[in-house]
């Protein structure tokens, strides 16, 4: 929903044209580098990402919001770095349980239910999620 993008991002979200080529590089690079757990994560990401982008729709449910939020500089706080901030921890004496937990962050979430992003922190947030553990299996995003 346009209305709750933040004014970070522009009002249209465009993938630059040479995008899959370069994640295509990148995915190449990443199998080159030494196996551990950084590098299984990354090439996971990525080829998350190159899912969203070709299915244009969400692979994981999101985890913004529930596991994960961002905290701004200015204090401001937002479920994700897309959506609008919805509080400020200033607001909350910097009580951030308090500002979590505030009907404002659910709303902001249940508006923002259903959608999906290419945001690789996010998505790696979805990817250690426990109950997307079998997702990640079946979609062959490790191997």
């Amino acid at each position: 929903d346009p209305s709750l993008r933040s004014s970070l991002f522009s009002a249209q979200v465009s993938e630059p044209v040479d995008m899959p080529r370069v994640m295509d590089r990148l995915e190449r690079y990443i199998e080159r580098m030494p196996v551990d757990v950084d590098s299984i994560k990354e090439l996971a990401v990525l080829r998350l990402m190159k899912k969203v982008i070709a299915q244009n729709k969400a692979i994981l449910p999101c985890v913004a919001g529930s596991s994960d939020g961002v905290l701004f500089c200015n204090g401001d706080v937002a479920i994700c770095e897309p959506l609008r901030p919805f509080a400020n921890i200033y607001d909350y004496d910097l009580h951030f349980p308090a500002l979590w937990r505030d009907s404002v962050k659910n709303k902001q979430l249940a508006q923002a239910a259903g959608c999906f992003c290419t945001h690789p922190c996010h998505l790696a947030s979805a990817l250690l999620s426990a109950d997307n553990a079998r997702l990640l299996i079946d979609e062959h995003l490790i191997g």
